[in-house]
């Protein structure tokens, strides 16, 4: 009797916090099974006329048992499998021919824009692949002696990305604009922090927005590192 008594002080607090949670519920399905049980047994087993049906009110409280562990299961089984989808793949915009200088850009819906730009004249090779969690994207520049540069993006949430170029892993916090200059055999990778939040996927949009950046232009052709 006092286990029925707490069951039903226990189920009362449960109900004022009245939630969707799986935990929430599941604890509400095993206060009702208990109170339940306790009730059935007391009941059927105070009033059987023959003590041979005691195994039968038992056998009633198994199946409550059982029943009870199918829906908890299900319950936890869809919270705990709850995984967050990769963004979409993204759009893409670029140009070659712009007075020798050749830019990608890339934009995902979810907030992240990434630039690169360079007056490489050559191949211009690229990759995309997902998974359950990741979009990963491989863009290879090289000239026609091979001399050139391969960067490499990662991102799960389409707002914070993992990025190498040539190997090297650079901080997105600290710019998404990457001006490449060639200096004969040798590549300088120039980290530019600029806002491309509001480009848009239109190449005349994302020309001028080249052609109007003249510091990127230096930095691209090494005139920004003559004194």
């Amino acid at each position: 009797m006092p286990l029925l008594v707490f069951c039903e002080l226990f189920h009362f607090l449960l109900r004022r916090h009245e939630s969707d949670h799986p935990d929430v519920v599941i604890a509400v399905l095993v206060v009702q099974f208990v109170e339940g049980s306790c009730k059935s047994f007391c009941f059927d087993t105070s009033c059987a006329a023959n003590p041979k049906d005691v195994p039968t009110v038992k056998s009633n409280v198994v199946c409550r048992f059982v029943l009870l562990v199918i829906i908890a299961v299900s319950g936890c089984s869809k919270h705990v499998t709850s995984i967050p989808s990769p963004p979409e793949p993204a759009t893409r915009g670029s140009n070659k021919d712009m007075g020798g200088l050749h830019f990608e850009f890339y934009k995902w819906k979810e907030g992240l824009a990434i630039m690169f730009v360079d007056r490489i004249n050559g191949s211009v090779v690229g990759k995309g692949s997902s998974d359950d969690t990741t979009v990963t994207d491989r863009v290879s520049v090289r000239r026609a002696d091979g001399v050139g540069y391969e960067w490499r993006l990662k991102t799960k949430d389409g707002r914070s990305a993992d990025l190498t170029i040539n190997d090297v892993s650079y901080d997105l916090t600290k710019g998404t604009l990457f001006a490449i200059q060639l200096d004969g055999e040798n590549v300088i990778v120039h980290q530019v922090d600029r806002d491309l939040s509001k480009l848009d996927i239109d190449l005349r949009t994302l020309t001028a927005f080249v052609n109007n950046s003249p510091e990127i232009i230096q930095l691209v052709t090494g005139e920004g590192n003559k004194e």
